[in-house]
């Protein structure tokens, strides 16, 4: 779509037609109509007709009728600051920009149906607002959760790549791949350049994002394919570089690994997986000292039990034990029901010979984690040697 004020223009008459359709009866109602646009007059043609029409009127009766034109002027006046020719790219069209300019509407129909018809307004007014209430209702469903909204706006608007990598997001947070996958194709095929709230293209997201599912699906090459073809995007896409990094570093590619994970925090100095990750990469180099640099950058940026734990780790590998358990202790005190810490801590405080100690840590990450198998091996080896 160009974002040109021209084109913006001619998107808005149509805008203004379905908005106005919409003012009569409101349904169906679309939470995100996407980046759609009109590139040619002809396209736009009846839609111009139309707001040439309401605008003649509505001059015409500022002059005869003052009140009544006062509210068609009103109405374009008020919607003219987002529908006109200043480009809002995120998205042409927005149901809740009419909010304000309905009032208009709603107050012309209202006085002149009262003005016509005074006795049986009362029950055109009554049943309008019961199926209104109705729709209230119904629509109110959609908005349940993440998944009912989008899975609405997909249905409604199968071609906004927006609506579809979103309730691609939703699918895949939900652990539902294969249909995730599906609606990050449809994105990736739209011919619509989808944008987030800052106007930025998410085609690179959406290619991150599948490229995460075919991960989980354990399509590693083509996982690789999405997030090279992220980068070719944008550049600087750091999940780009850093889910590269992770998948060198499931293929114990170390130096390609680190690459990766470097290149991530060039460009966002802040992120804390490619911290954490960047810390095990070069843990598994060898390269201790600079490994606990970044577990303790990642602790700084997000002192959460989990950084807690991952350093803690880290220094039981190096051997720092004291430093270890004090981590470790740390990450149990934050989330209780953090099996790994417990089995970590168990371990540490094994090596510093504190066996009673250690055994009850064993023993609650086999409580919450049953399937814990070196916390079981642990425990049987605790209790066949004297203590």
């Amino acid at each position: 779509m160009g974002d040109s004020a021209w084109t913006y223009a001619l998107t808005q008459t149509r805008a203004i037609v379905r908005y106005l359709q919409l003012a009569v009866w409101p349904h169906p109602l679309v939470f995100d109509y996407g980046t759609e646009s009109i590139e040619h007059l002809v396209d736009a043609l009846p839609y111009v007709l139309v707001i040439a029409l309401l605008m003649a009127t509505a001059a015409f009766a500022l002059w005869r009728w003052p009140a009544a034109g006062f509210l068609g002027v009103w109405f374009f006046a008020i919607l003219a600051p987002s529908s006109s020719i200043v480009p809002i790219p995120v998205q042409t069209v927005a149901e809740h920009r009419m909010y304000l300019p309905l009032a208009a509407v709603v107050a012309l129909a209202v006085v002149s149906l009262y003005s016509y018809w005074r006795r049986g307004c009362w029950f055109v007014f009554a049943a309008i607002a019961l199926a209104l209430a109705a729709l209230t209702v119904v629509r109110n469903e959609d908005y349940l959760n993440p998944r009912s909204i989008w899975a609405d706006t997909v249905a409604k608007r199968p071609a906004n790549a927006r609506a579809q990598c979103y309730y691609g997001d939703v699918l895949a947070a939900q652990g539902q791949f294969a249909e995730a996958l599906s609606h990050y194709d449809a994105a990736i095929q739209s011919d619509l350049p989808a944008k987030t709230s800052g106007g930025r293209s998410i085609l690179g997201d959406i290619l991150v994002n599948s490229g995460n599912v075919l991960r989980s699906l354990g399509r590693e090459g083509e996982a690789v394919t999405r997030y090279e073809a992220a980068l070719h995007v944008d550049p600087s896409l750091a999940a780009a570089h850093f889910n590269l990094g992770g998948v060198h570093l499931q293929a114990d590619r170390l130096p390609e690994a680190v690459d990766r994970f470097e290149q991530a925090l060039k460009i966002d100095p802040n992120y804390v997986a490619a911290h954490t990750s960047l810390g095990s990469a070069l843990l598994l180099e060898g390269r201790t000292t600079e490994a606990l640099v970044h577990y303790e950058t990642a602790l700084r940026l997000d002192p959460s039990a989990k950084a807690h734990q991952n350093l803690g780790i880290a220094l039981l590998y190096a051997r720092q034990l004291p430093e270890a358990v004090a981590q470790l202790e740390q990450a149990v005190r934050l989330e209780p029901d953090l099996a790994k810490a417990h089995e970590f801590l168990g371990q540490a405080l094994l090596a510093q010979g504190r066996k009673a100690e250690a055994a009850t840590h064993y023993q609650r990450a086999l409580q919450i984690e049953p399937a814990n198998e070196h916390a079981r091996r642990a425990l049987e080896l605790l209790s066949a040697t004297p203590r």
